[in-house]
């Protein structure tokens, strides 16, 4: 049974008007289905396992370019050093020489291994730091949302739910890339389970 919202008077629950007072009545709104303890785990589950795999990608990736700028820059050296070396084996050659040879004789010898040297300490400096350091960062992020999760779950949702973090993973990271569109599609898929996690951790539930 219900009652009249403007008199009070009891009336039959599919009552449109108040018998009493002719007042109109809203009808009662159909209660949310609940649902239930594990698919909200599942989907939590879900979520966190995805930003795992992501996490664990972006450390690679990390790993990786550190490893490539370190080989990059230790070939530049070995370059630069076998410049001076060749250059003192060729003042050793003239010196022992009878024959005229121009001054400049041991820096031409030596400047393809210094340019080459150069070469490879520049590309190790401006391209694979660089990236080696967002992978880095993106790594130290995705543990920010991992840790979040428990206490509100829209931070880490709108991270995994947006197109931008897509774009980015596209740029500098194409295994992370995997993971964070099925992360972006489940995300989506699971919406009123979110919706009912995010109502819970927020009192409004």
């Amino acid at each position: 049974m219900k009652y009249c919202s403007n008199c009070g008077k009891p009336l039959d629950d599919n009552a449109v008007f108040c018998g009493e007072c002719g007042a109109p009545q809203t009808p009662a709104a159909a209660p949310v289905p609940a649902i239930d303890q594990s698919a909200e785990n599942a989907a939590l589950d879900g979520m966190k396992k995805f930003l795992g795999y992501e996490h664990a990608s972006w450390k690679a990736g990390w790993i990786v370019l550190l490893c490539a700028m370190v080989i990059f820059i230790l070939a530049g050296v070995m370059f630069l050093l076998g410049g001076g070396a060749g250059t003192a084996i060729v003042n050793g050659i003239l010196n022992m020489s009878y024959d005229y040879y121009p001054e400049y004789a041991p820096y031409v010898a030596a400047a393809p291994f210094v340019t080459a040297g150069i070469v490879y300490i520049v590309i190790a400096l401006i391209v694979y730091l660089p990236l080696m350091i967002i992978n880095l960062k993106a790594m130290k992020r995705n543990e920010f949302y991992q840790n979040v999760m428990a206490t509100d779950v829209s931070v880490a949702r709108t991270r995994c739910t947006s197109v931008g973090m897509i774009v980015f993973a596209a740029l500098f990271n194409d295994i992370a890339l995997i993971f964070i569109i099925i992360n972006f599609v489940k995300t989506k898929n699971n919406r009123a389970v979110f919706d009912q996690i995010e109502a819970k951790q927020h009192g409004t539930y």
